[in-house]
């Protein structure tokens, strides 16, 4: 029998769909202890949970722990998350915007941006990376 650690998350982004597993000392067993489950619905597009068997306890701590921080802040790895936000901006501003079109956003949106330098400047205007607020350009 296994047990769901939490409610099940529904993906839209590249940046949410890295994947978390947790880990157990106990006794090797034939079926394993925990397990990610993916599922697709037609609806909501792809779902992911964690499967967890009800020997593992140590693997069922680890995972309340875990869903009792998540309920105020669904965050596991702050510093992780904040960098495959900042791979996910880097790639849509060089992959989805032209140059006209990053100079009109960085006027726009100014205050997201804090360039170090005039080459600062023009390496984010030709795409080779987003120098703004990462969170705020993929919302």
């Amino acid at each position: 029998m296994l047990k769901a650690l939490g409610g099940e998350q529904y993906h839209k982004t590249k940046t949410v769909q890295q994947r978390r597993v947790l880990t157990t000392d106990e006794e090797p067993s034939p079926l394993p202890l925990v397990m990610v489950v993916r599922e697709t619905h037609w609806a909501v597009g792809w779902v992911e949970w964690i499967a967890i068997h009800k020997s593992a306890a140590k693997a069922l701590q680890i995972a309340d722990q875990i869903q009792a921080r998540l309920e105020n802040y669904p965050v596991v790895d702050e510093a992780l998350f904040s960098e495959y936000e900042t791979q996910e901006a880097d790639e849509t501003w060089r992959n989805c915007f032209r140059p006209k079109e990053r100079i009109k956003y960085v006027r726009e949106h100014r205050r997201q941006f804090e360039f170090r330098g005039f080459a600062d400047l023009i390496g984010c205007i030709r795409g080779k990376y987003f120098a703004g607020d990462a969170a705020e350009f993929l919302s």
